[in-house]
């Protein structure tokens, strides 16, 4: 049987109702060269049952647990075998004449990646829906990609189950986005459309279900959380260019202009707050291409105007100050190494602020050119210099609040990163989240555990408290020229030996205790079980505890201490499982190294862990030793970290054996924890959400000023209003004072003038006697 020209694929999930319709109309096709490939993804009704009620050679069917809707349709790219694609929800239907349709306009234009047409929206019934919002919704009355493209930025408009895609278009930009739930059809057509053309049919091929238990049936906080994610990734990923294709032949400085002008209006009418300082830039660039006509360019002339906008364009990025005690090396110092060097240089522009001292990622970041500053002496009076010599726009704190309250009394605002859970920390540390919470814009949680001892402890609101985890830098072990390879042997190991790895710098929160008490029992019966720990020594105090305590039990031959490594790959290359006891934990990146070398995991339900291990699916979490974290002392961690037999030691130990006698089936199942790790948790994924939260505190700081700015306005109108009254008021009674004066003075003439008249007639009168 050869290849079929079109694979359509059904996810089907809990639509026992409505699958038997979608599947029926795949087969009603008028053009029948096609697959029907249906994916049961863990569905809990009959709708296997209605599957397996059809029978026709065309159909491949497959079952699997519950993956959700991106990793499902990804194994069906991976599984469809036809030179175009579509994915059919199981709630919706196709006309009988769709494929024959759009197939004729592939083969009319060859150069067509993706083809759309309208839906109709009918009811849970089938019933047509005319009236209401909803079914206007992706009657638009664009045709093309020029028209298309730009105006996505304002919404998704595009009706995924109605795209026929060419097969090509995901050898190019790859599988769908598993890091997405909701919005995972609205990331690829930005993803295709970089390269490919389209077409939208302005007919009904599709019936399109609108039941009201619709994923996106109605916009909230993660849905549009999740629309800033793949918009700001748009914006990343594309130029202006790629999203109107016909000015690489203009180039005329008026199409770019007017092409600026009508992407930015779209990013300001999408709702999303972090696009408006975009659309701001791409107003700012459109403008300062043109002049006083809109005359044709010498492609010279134009390359030399863009040139001179990466200069304009400064003034517009957004100055982030990274505030950090040190930057030597550690768990938060690679969260910081990994926002600094991934945020979008066209939109930011960060300085690194050390207060007390730098180290070896400082001088990392010098060498990538980015600023680093180290305050000496007169710290606060260095700090406000720093605000104003690069004009900070935002603060980015990471376990230090000393510029917390000169950036607020800058006006400035700041965003502190929590990166653990404090709770043994002195009293004193404590105080300074609790004075410096009132300087402090916004929180972001490394994970939900740590969102949660927060909110405990300093009774901060939910709403302040924004959950972003660390990712992982994999250009670390994709670099092989720092790489030194290591073997077994030269750690003494046998070759059969079956290794479990532990990173961590040697500190009482990481339990290296529970480390010695594991391996004293597993090495009696097993002694081809080893443990190899990395990590800097923090605690000297505490490092030589342990060295006695593995010296007492005679463990050097089976648990090495090998200290900090700068490349940390040879070491997962050559292990066979992670394991991270934790008594504390924020969020393990060393956890997201071995997921991505593909290491079954153990780690304790503290931190992150229960969001990297789901369903016991690429390791086993154990329970913590201590029953509340949250209220955790200094003097609990002394005991905890220095017991000989944690009382979760049992539990680690039967963890440690099952991964070891079932390490071909462990083996398989880690390797979901390398694709969790590249769809989910690489810096490139992660940094969109730090980019989101800085561009809506700087958005929100200039509606307060302008706000306040509008405030004096109309205070100063107010004002002059006032002071104009006052001034009318006196100059009236000025007037009526000099009025009355004026009157006063004229009798006053008149009187005097009359007396004058009597005495010259008085006068004339005697002079007349003495004449005669």
């Amino acid at each position: 049987m050869g290849k079929p020209i079109v694979s359509v694929v059904i996810p089907a999930y809990n639509h026992e109702r409505y699958v038997g319709e979608a599947i029926q109309s795949v087969l009603d096709q008028t053009f029948e060269d096609f697959e029907l490939i249906i994916i049961n993804d863990g569905s809990t009704d009959h709708t296997e049952d209605e599957i397996l009620k059809f029978k026709d050679p065309r159909i491949r069917y497959y079952s699997q647990e519950n993956r959700g809707l991106s990793a499902t349709l990804n194994r069906g790219i991976k599984l469809a075998r036809g030179e175009y694609f579509n994915f059919l929800p199981s709630d919706d239907a196709f006309f009988p004449e769709k494929l024959s349709i759009q197939l004729k306009l592939f083969k009319d234009h060859p150069d067509l990646g993706i083809v759309f047409s309208y839906p109709q929206l009918v009811d849970a019934e089938g019933k047509e829906i005319k009236e209401g919002q909803e079914s206007q919704w992706a009657i638009v009355p664009f045709e093309t990609k020029e028209e298309i493209f730009p105006a996505l930025f304002e919404r998704d408009f595009l009706s995924a189950p109605s795209a026929l895609i060419k097969m090509d278009c995901f050898w190019r930009v790859g599988m769908f986005d598993e890091s997405l739930k909701y919005l995972q059809d609205y990331d690829m057509w930005m993803r295709i459309l970089k390269y490919f053309d389209l077409r939208l049919i302005k007919r009904y091929l599709i019936k399109y279900r609108w039941h009201g238990a619709n994923l996106t049936y109605r916009a909230t906080p993660e849905t549009e959380a999740e629309r800033a994610k793949v918009l700001l990734k748009a914006y990343k990923d594309l130029t202006i260019e790629d999203i109107f294709p016909s000015l690489s032949q203009k180039r005329e400085r008026g199409a770019y202009y007017r092409a600026y002008e009508t992407l930015a209006s779209y990013m300001e009418k999408s709702g999303i707050s972090a696009m408006v300082p975009i659309a701001q830039i791409f107003r700012d660039q459109g403008r300062s291409l043109i002049g006083s006509n809109f005359s044709d360019q010498h492609e010279e002339e134009v390359k030399e105007r863009f040139d001179s906008n990466l200069r304009i364009m400064d003034k517009e990025r957004i100055k982030i100050l990274i505030e950090t005690p040190s930057l030597n090396r550690g768990g938060m110092e690679e969260v910081i190494h990994g926002i600094v060097t991934h945020l979008d240089p066209k939109l930011f522009r960060p300085v690194v602020v050390c207060i007390e001292r730098g180290g070896q990622i400082a001088d990392q970041l010098k060498r990538k050119g980015v600023r680093v500053e180290i305050l000496g002496t007169d710290k606060e009076r260095e700090y406000i210099e720093i605000l104003n010599r690069y004009q900070i726009d935002v603060v980015n704190s990471h376990y230090s609040f000393f510029g917390s309250k000169l950036a607020k009394q800058h006006g400035i605002p700041v965003v502190s990163v929590l990166h653990n859970i404090y709770s043994w920390y002195s009293g004193n540390i404590l105080d300074e989240f609790r004075v410096a919470d009132q300087y402090v814009s916004k929180y972001v949680a490394v994970s939900k555990q740590v969102a949660s001892f927060f909110q405990y402890r300093f009774n901060i609101e939910p709403t302040r408290i924004e959950i972003i985890p660390a990712g992982v830098d994999l250009e670390k072990f994709l670099n092989k020229g720092i790489e030194k390879s290591i073997s077994r042997q030269d750690l003494g190991f046998e070759e059969n030996d079956f290794i479990f790895l532990h990173v961590g710098a040697i500190t009482p929160a990481k339990m290296q205790n529970l480390l010695i008490a594991a391996m004293k029992e597993i090495s009696k019966n097993h002694p081809e079980i080893k443990l190899i720990s990395l990590g800097s020594i923090l605690d000297k105090d505490y490092f030589s505890f342990i060295q006695k305590k593995s010296e007492e039990f005679q463990l050097e031959k089976y648990l090495k201490f090998i200290g900090w490594v700068e490349n940390p790959t040879p070491y997962y290359q050559i292990s066979d499982a992670f394991l991270l006891p934790s008594l504390i934990e924020g969020w393990g990146i060393a956890t997201l190294e071995a997921m991505y070398h593909g290491l079954p995991l153990i780690l304790t339900k503290v931190g992150g862990a229960e969001e990297l291990i789901e369903n016991q699916d690429i390791g086993i979490l154990i329970e913590n030793c201590c029953p509340n974290l949250f209220e955790l002392s200094s003097q609990d961690l002394e005991y905890y970290s220095h017991v000989d037999l944690p009382k979760n030691a049992a539990e680690l130990i039967e963890a440690m054996l099952e991964i070891y006698r079932n390490r071909e089936a462990w083996k398989e199942r880690a390797r979901d924890g390398k694709r969790k790790v590249t769809s989910r948790y690489t810096w490139e994924k992660i940094i969109t959400n730090y980019e989101k939260e800085f561009i809506s505190l700087v958005v929100q700081k200039e509606r307060r000023e302008k706000a306040y700015l509008k405030g004096l306005e109309v205070g100063y109108k107010r004002l002059m209003g006032e002071i104009e009254k006052v001034i009318d008021d006196q100059r009236k009674e000025i007037k009526e004072s000099l009025d009355s004066i004026s009157t006063e003075v004229n009798k006053r003439f008149n009187f005097v003038n009359s007396q004058l008249e009597y005495v010259l007639i008085r006068l004339s009168i005697k002079a007349k006697r003495k004449i005669l």
